[in-house]
C-alpha cells in the first residue's frame, strides 16, 4: 500500500516512530513543538525522564494519543522545519510519502521517486 497522499491518511504506529528516536534525539524538543505538543507538556516530558530515548518515546506517544491528525507527512514536515532533512528524506523514502513537501529543501521529487524505485524488489 502506498502512503503518497499528502493529506495524512496514514497515522504512524509507535513501533515505526521509535525507529527514528536516535535520529531526532538531539532536537526532540524542537520536533515536539513542531508536532504541536504544548510547551508545558514538552517540559514535563523533559523533567520526567533522564534518558533521551525515553523522552522521544514519550513525545511520540503524546503526539499519537493527543493529535487526531497525526500522520507521516506532519512528522516529515516537523523534521524539515528543525533541519533534520536527511531523516525526513529517509522517512519519505521508507514510508513512500509524497515528496512534494521537500520543495525548497534541495530534494527533487524525481530523486525521491528514483530512490523509492530502487528499493522496490524486482519482480
Amino acid at each position: 500500500m502506498s502512503h503518497k497522499d499528502a493529506k495524512c491518511p496514514i497515522k504512524p504506529e509507535m513501533r515505526d516512530l521509535i525507529l527514528y528516536s536516535s535520529k531526532v534525539a538531539t532536537k526532540w524538543k524542537q520536533v515536539a513543538l513542531r508536532l504541536n505538543i504544548p510547551r508545558e507538556k514538552v517540559n514535563e516530558i523533559d523533567r520526567d525522564h533522564d534518558c533521551v530515548s525515553d523522552k522521544c518515546y514519550d513525545m511520540f506517544n503524546t503526539w499519537l494519543e493527543t493529535k487526531v491528525d497525526a500522520c507521516w507527512s506532519k512528522f516529515v514536515r516537523a523534521l524539515i522545519d528543525v533541519e533534520l532533512i536527511e531523516v525526513a528524506r529517509e522517512v519519505c523514502i521508507e514510508k513512500e510519502i509524497d515528496c512534494l513537501i521537500f520543495t525548497g529543501h534541495g530534494v527533487s521529487k524525481a530523486e525521491v521517486q528514483q530512490q523509492q524505485e530502487q528499493q522496490q524488489p524486482e519482480e
